[in-house]
């Protein structure tokens, strides 16, 4: 078993960062780096629908190509959308 550190680690070794344009915004997003990933789910995009199919899919961790927050968040609760898919 893994942790989410390390899986970012892997991820982070195949694309790095530093080829990222500088108006994107790669990496953790959420998450603790300690918590343990046993399952995996890969999707273009982080919408509601695709959560919950990772939820019920028994998904330790979601990766996405486009990120959740892609600008600057000032909150992430459960009002707006961001902070429902959060949630």
């Amino acid at each position: 078993m893994s942790t989410l550190k390390q899986v970012v680690d892997v991820l982070e070794t195949l694309y790095p960062l530093r080829y990222a344009e500088h108006w994107d915004a790669p990496g953790l997003i959420v998450g603790d780096p300690a918590r343990q990933v046993r399952r995996i789910v890969f999707a273009a995009d982080p919408t509601a629908a695709v959560v919950d199919a990772a939820i019920a899919g028994h998904a330790d961790l979601l990766v996405t190509h486009h990120p959740l927050l892609f600008r600057a968040a000032h909150e992430v609760s459960a009002i707006g959308a961001h902070g429902d898919v959060v949630r």
